[in-house]
């Protein structure tokens, strides 16, 4: 099955990714380590799933404000979200972060070494004994968690974290 094109418009219908191929490239081109050497050894339908699959693992996360339009595909772009400095995000782009966040998901998923949707209760456990009773917790964060960095570069936009948070009232 062909891999779909890229359409980073943002607010579209049918938008799947929050970043071109090409600023992608650009975003990597511009890091050192072994991630990004294993990038550029991909070939364009292997970059294009693994952007793919970073845009739908983004998102099932919670944000801050609410979706610039019902008709668009994505979680982005978003009304009533603040930056780190405390200004309004404009309504009809994707912030920088949320672009890098999608880039840095998907140098991880590019070798099909990590699965951003990975699940299983006891997966969190390395041991667990029914009678009596003994659990053992995993060091590794559970599957399907958003890495640690990326989970800061989204920090001040994810609902729950940081300084953003949601105030229901009754």
């Amino acid at each position: 099955m062909p891999v779909p094109d890229l359409n980073a418009t943002p607010g579209a219908p049918d938008a799947n990714s929050y970043v071109t191929l090409a600023e992608a490239d650009a975003y990597v081109a511009g890091l050192a380590g072994p991630s990004a050497r294993a990038w550029e050894q991909l070939d364009e339908d292997a970059k294009k799933r693994a952007l793919l699959t970073a845009t739908r693992r983004l998102d099932q996360e919670e944000y801050a404000g609410r979706k610039a339009s019902n008709a668009q595909a994505l979680k982005w772009p978003r009304v009533g979200v603040r930056d780190e400095d405390g200004r309004t995000y404009p309504s009809d782009v994707v912030p920088e972060v949320v672009k890098n966040a999608q880039v840095e998901l998907a140098l991880r998923y590019g070798d099909g070494s990590s699965d951003p949707f990975g699940t299983g209760d006891l997966d969190a456990f390395s041991a667990v004994t029914v009678g009596p009773i003994e659990i053992e917790l995993r060091d590794a964060p559970k599957p399907g968690a958003l890495p640690d960095h990326v989970r800061r570069l989204l920090s001040h936009v994810l609902v729950g974290s940081g300084v953003t948070f949601r105030l229901v009232r009754g």
